[in-house]
């Protein structure tokens, strides 16, 4: 069965901005404490590192409808195959008012 869409995790994506920023904060704290080239190219390093948008491990999958007895509904999940991480929604209203739901006489 395949997803209704891939996507960037949360998750995955504040582990790796926290990773970055960690990194970006040791390296200004070496400013003026290590040769230049070498600080040059800790920077190209910690560049090459920062978080994308092009890592899609969430699969995101939901349905949207109504019911024969008029209850409309909405259920959505996600989960990251690296991470773990899941999440699930539900939500269900009756969509037609009582008088609405009740079944017509034949005349």
């Amino acid at each position: 069965m395949s997803a209704d869409n891939w996507a960037t995790c949360p998750k995955c994506r504040k582990i790796e901005r926290d990773a970055f920023e960690a990194k970006l904060a040791k390296h200004k704290e070496s400013y003026g404490k290590i040769p230049a080239d070498e600080f040059i190219a800790n920077a190209q390093a910690i560049e090459a590192i920062y978080p994308n948008e092009s890592n899609l491990t969430l699969r995101e999958d939901w349905e949207l409808g109504t019911c024969e007895d008029g209850k409309f509904y909405v259920i959505y999940s996600s989960s990251c195959g690296v991470c773990k991480h899941s999440f699930e929604y539900k939500y269900e209203q009756m969509a037609l008012a009582p008088e609405q739901s009740k079944p017509r006489k034949k005349p």
